[in-house]
């Protein structure tokens, strides 16, 4: 919760028209503190464009009073999702996602406005970190008009107003004639007004670090919104992120996590549908409908891999329900990730480690079958054993081989340790007697990283690290050999990404490699001599 987000009523307001009116629109200007007289904890201070300005419970007393319109003044940004309406590069404020539809993404503006199917279903990503919150159709949500400072509104100088007589003096009144972000630092959080008496025009607060110069004397619309789409100020959305509504808990949320059994309750028509964009179709997934599976992982998308019969998937949340205290227990079969776009040497050893018949449930190579009897292996063949138990997650078995050959907990097979595949597999009860063992957290694999591997947006780690503005990060990969000129999804160079964030040293690391190529345009048909002239940065 952040000072500075854009606020409308919500499901509890007992208010009258304190906000002006139903859709009218404020901006957080303080968070509530224990002990404070004025605004305790849990409750915010609201100041309305329409002039009042007090405080509303957020979790007070079990009640919610508003909702958030608008995210991106303080600072939430998209960076490398278009938003599928509008084309633009960077969704500013939340990011609305379609459940059907493969990779289709709309900003708040095109999502509110009715840009695509109002019968397909959305999730709502409120920052880059939320795994999104399922959302009902649109064409089932009631619609309300929003008013507030938008363009065309008229206003004077407002509560946090700093500005002398830019305005022509007090009680004179200007007419908002954009509304923009403020630098790379926020998104629609600042109004730019035409002063009628003075003949000048300035840029004001309105939201930017919980800031707000301006008051209304005759509001502006500023478009739609879905209210029941918006998320209530005060309640967890990541908490309920990981928990798409399923089939089998309507009007509920499911938390799924690495270890839940889960069903699949849709028909095989049905999840054909849902798999669009989760996955895509493999028609012997119709064998897992309604059997148990288990997660074995949570993608940063929200979707899972589920292993049910021996057989690995990529789905759709929606088509599972969680099965808490289920006393079947099934086995993570290790099978690599269909979403790899590199090879993985890690995961081609675990699929070594396994072998799983088309219809049949996973079963052990011969060689891991259990035979405990002390002194009959070979070196070689303990540290194989180990390792295939580790991958396994077959606790007992790891414990024994462990106790038998109690310094081999480092030891090796195809170049991994055991404390690798385990961690790999999320089987943290052998990470835990592993590392009790006193097992190396500095051991590198004999194949070591791929130092280009690239994420599902196609960033490699030199992406990563300019983006989130790490020097020594950029200095290191650089000097490692890794290639600069590595195109993410959007055409963007690691230099395009630097040229955004303006970070000199980061910049001129970049820009010094031997090997750069500023050539390279991005899907904009932009190099990076034009980024740089376009965002304005000369460094």
């Amino acid at each position: 919760m952040d000072v500075g987000l854009r606020v409308v009523r919500g499901p509890d307001w007992k208010w009258g028209n304190q906000d002006g009116g139903d859709g009218n629109i404020g901006t957080v200007v303080e968070i509530g503190k224990l002990g404070s007289p004025s605004s305790p904890d849990k409750t915010v201070v609201v100041q309305w464009d329409a002039g009042a300005r007090t405080n509303y419970r957020v979790g007070y007393q079990g009640a919610y009073d508003l909702r958030v319109c608008d995210n991106a003044t303080v600072g939430v940004k998209f960076q490398n999702i278009v938003c599928d309406g509008c084309k633009c590069q960077g969704i500013s404020g939340m990011r609305w996602k379609c459940q059907l539809c493969k990779d289709f993404d709309l900003c708040t503006s095109c999502f509110m406005e009715d840009k695509h199917d109002l019968a397909h279903p959305f999730s709502r990503y409120e920052n880059s970190s939320s795994f999104g919150v399922a959302l009902e159709k649109r064409q089932n949500m009631s619609k309300v008009q929003v008013k507030g400072i938008f363009v065309g509104a008229k206003v004077v100088r407002g509560p946090d107003w700093d500005w002398g007589n830019q305005d022509g003096g007090e009680g004179k009144i200007g007419r908002v004639v954009d509304v923009r972000g403020w630098d790379n630092e926020s998104g629609r959080s600042v109004a730019n007004v035409a002063w009628a008496s003075s003949g000048s025009t300035n840029v004001y607060r309105l939201g930017h670090k919980g800031k707000v110069d301006l008051k209304l004397v005759h509001a502006a619309v500023g478009g739609f919104y879905y209210r029941e789409a918006l998320p209530v100020l005060g309640l967890s959305s990541d908490s309920a992120s990981r928990t798409p509504r399923g089939p089998g808990s309507p009007g509920g949320v499911a938390a799924f996590s690495v270890g839940d059994k889960v069903k699949v309750t849709v028909d095989a028509d049905r999840l054909r549908e849902m798999q669009e964009g989760h996955g895509g179709w493999n028609p012997r997934m119709a064998e897992a409908l309604g059997k148990i599976g288990k997660v074995t992982k949570v993608y940063d998308d929200g979707d899972l891999r589920v292993t049910v019969d021996g057989q690995t998937w990529t789905l759709n949340p929606l088509c599972l329900t969680p099965l808490p205290g289920s006393a079947t227990e099934l086995h993570n079969t290790m099978a690599a990730s269909i979403r790899q776009e590199h090879i993985n040497p890690l995961a081609s050893l675990l699929s070594h480690l396994l072998v799983s018949g088309p219809k049949q449930p996973l079963q052990l190579s011969p060689l891991s079958q259990p035979s405990l009897q002390p002194g009959t292996f070979s070196e070689g063949t303990v540290a194989d054993r180990l390792v295939r138990a580790a991958a396994q997650g077959q606790f007992n078995i790891f414990e024994q081989l462990l106790l038998q050959h109690p310094d081999k907990a480092d030891a090796k097979s195809s170049g991994k340790t055991c404390l690798q595949v385990a961690s790999h597999q999320g089987h943290t009860e052998l990470v835990g007697l592993l590392l009790s063992k006193m097992a190396s957290m500095e051991i590198a694999d004999d194949d070591g990283a791929v130092i280009d591997s690239t994420n599902r947006g196609r960033c490699t780690p030199l992406h990563v690290a300019v983006n989130k503005q790490f020097p020594s990060c950029v200095q290191m990969l650089l000097k490692y050999g890794c290639d600069v000129n590595v195109q993410d999804s959007y055409g963007d160079t690691a230099l395009h990404d630097a040229i955004g964030k303006e970070n000199a040293d980061i910049i001129e690391a970049l820009a010094s490699a031997s090997a750069v190529d500023f050539t390279l345009r991005n899907k904009r048909g932009f190099n990076v001599l034009h980024h740089a002239a376009l965002k304005g940065n000369y460094l």
